[in-house]
Parts: structure tokens; sequence; C-alpha cells
């Protein structure tokens, strides 16, 4: 129908067209571990101009995630520096970005409202321990900074509520995306106005089920989503 259309228009507007597209090639072993080989292509182009600018602008939420290249850096940084006050900025640094450490990435980390790093980034960022470096991380700009634990769930620190969430036990088939399906289950929790524990059990319970099937296999949908607006709940660590 032309109501889809529409939307699908303005849903595509923003996306430019040239050179070759990013590749990443994953190799996954028997025991669902990974190793990733990255060529950047096109993802190495992005700059922001006023368009970028305007378009990023009427959004509610940006989430960023790292680039190779340094320019890419700068665009980014660019881009959260001008956005308006209510658009929120969630930042998954990724391995290449905690390598600039905490100072390196203060730039993004000040206008971030949600971050989310491994056990291992945090260590790289900050040089303390995952309990500690997030509340380092959390002093310097972030109002929840969520660990990601692999296998051992995640671990949240939000101001004054700091919990942690176990991961079920499944059968890995696949980790590749585990991390980027958290993050998702974890924001369209805030989107829907959810307190930050339950958020965080959305995002472990997704990010859990979707090792269990290879590439998008057992990847959320928005049923996931309607269920737990009314639906289960996990017991918590501390």
């Amino acid at each position: 129908s032309r109501g889809l259309g529409d939307v699908y228009k303005r849903q595509t507007s923003g996306v430019q067209r040239g050179g070759s597209s990013g590749l990443c090639v994953v190799v996954v072993t028997p025991d669902g571990e990974r190793s990733t080989v990255l060529f950047p292509g096109a993802n190495d182009l992005f700059r922001v101009e006023g368009d970028e600018v305007a378009y990023a602008s009427r959004s509610k939420w940006i989430h960023l995630t790292s680039f190779v290249g340094e320019d890419v850096f700068r665009a980014q940084v660019r881009l959260v520096e001008a956005l308006p006050d209510d658009a929120s900025v969630s930042l998954d640094p990724g391995h290449l970005y905690a390598l600039k450490g905490a100072d390196g990435l203060k730039p993004l980390l000040r206008r971030t409202k949600v971050l989310f790093a491994t056990e291992g980034e945090v260590r790289l960022l900050t040089g303390k321990e995952f309990r500690e470096g997030a509340r380092f991380l959390g002093e310097m700009g972030p109002e929840v900074v969520v660990v990601k634990r692999g296998g051992k769930g995640a671990w949240m620190s939000a101001g004054e509520e700091e919990v942690g969430i176990p991961a079920p036990e499944v059968t890995v088939r696949d980790s590749t995306g585990a991390g980027d399906v958290l993050a998702a289950g974890f924001l369209a929790g805030v989107l829907s106005g959810w307190p930050p524990k339950k958020c965080l059990e959305f995002g472990v319970v997704l990010a859990s089920r979707s090792v269990g099937g290879y590439g998008r296999e057992a990847y959320p949908d928005e049923e996931d989503l309607r269920l737990w607006s009314i639906g289960p709940k996990l017991e918590c660590e501390r």
C-alpha cells in the first residue's frame, strides 16, 4: 500500500550508496566460538554533513558501534556533538574503540546515556575489573553501564542500582551477534518504558537464545517484546 511505501521511504531516506559494502567473514568452531576478519568497504566513507545531522536529529535514540578508520570515529564525534539534547545516545565500543582507552573515547562517552561493553573491553578502557571499571565509566557520562559477560550473563550499574543477571544454560552453536542482540533487547525495553533491571533481563534472555542457532536463526522478533511487556522475569544476583 502507499502508506507502507511511505514509511519504508522515510526509514531508508538517509541511506547513501557508493563503493563496496563492508564484509565480515566469521569462522565458527564446533563449540560455538568464532573468529572474524573485517573488510570495512564503504563503512570507511561515513562522514557527517548537514543532511546527516538533520536526519539523525529526528531520531529519539541513536545507537553507535565501532568503525575501523579514525576519520569515521571523528565523524561520529561530530554527529553526537551536533545532536539536540532530547536525542539519546547508546554506545557499544567493541574491541577497536576500547583500545583507545577511556580518555580517547571521552568525546563519545560524555554524550552516551547507555554504554555496553564486555568485561575485557571495560578493562581495556579503564584498567580496572568490570564492576569498578563500570562505575568509573559511569562518572564520565553514561547513566547506565551494561557489562556483557558471555555465558555468565550480564551486569549493570545504573546510578544507585547495581544488578547481575545470570544467563540461562543453553547449547551454543554460534555466538556471533549475541552482544548486539543483548543491546537490542535492552534498548527495546528502554524505549518501552521498562525499568533498567527488566531491560537487562530481557536482553540476557534474548542473547542466550540467539546463540542456539546459526546466523539469525534464533534472533528475536516483535512477538518477544509483546510477550515480555506482560511476561516473565528472572531471578537476579547482586
